[in-house]
């Protein structure tokens, strides 16, 4: 019921300007009750079937109507490009680089350390003057709880082969080699419908 873990939130490199993805899911089942994901075509600011009927469900008059909605709300859901920096459950993975899926709760936090209100801006997905991020997940009520995620308080540079990284020309190479091993991240971008 519970899963802990140190992650670094990492660049992408591929594409500098989006350190991380952002669309709407929703979830559906088809004729058999098998549940799929499907992108939202709002998230590009297109038209979407789905959200209208939820909208009509929703406005409906009939109260089952408005419970038919509760199945159709759309999940507002990320990714970014991580470094498992500490996995008591599954040592095996630390230092990997792994696409991370996480949602509104979690992009809070973020951007809290982004946009704070009264320090000075923290550049999370800087290799040297980021964060490493305390993943705390409890269960709660059957459901996945963040309450417990924060941001460790101190800038430190990120770690490569158990040494931290300095801002030097040797370094910047060696971070530049281990991220063009990530995952693409495109390819859990925004997917438009196929028939």
């Amino acid at each position: 019921g519970t899963y802990s873990s140190l992650i670094r939130f990492l660049p992408n490199i591929k594409n500098p300007r989006k350190p991380y993805l952002r669309k709407y899911v929703y979830w559906l089942e088809d004729a058999e009750g098998k549940g799929f994901y499907v992108d939202s075509p709002t998230t590009v600011g297109e038209k979407c079937i789905v959200q209208d009927m939820f909208f009509k469900l929703r406005n409906s008059e009939s109260a089952v109507d408005k419970k038919m909605a509760e199945n159709l709300k759309r999940k507002e859901v990320y990714y970014a490009l991580i470094q498992v920096v500490k996995d008591p459950q599954n040592t095996a993975v630390e230092g990997q680089i792994k696409v991370f899926k996480f949602g509104w709760k979690l992009k809070q936090k973020i951007d809290e350390m982004l946009n704070p209100k009264f320090d000075e801006p923290t550049q999370i997905f800087d290799p040297f003057e980021g964060k490493n991020f305390e993943l705390n997940i409890i269960k709660k009520g059957g459901f996945p709880n963040y309450d417990g995620c924060k941001f460790q308080g101190k800038t430190i540079p990120m770690v490569l082969n158990g040494k931290q990284v300095k801002n030097d020309d040797e370094s910047r190479k060696a971070i530049i080699d281990y991220l063009k091993g990530a995952p693409e991240l495109d390819k859990w971008d925004y997917t438009p419908w196929t028939d």
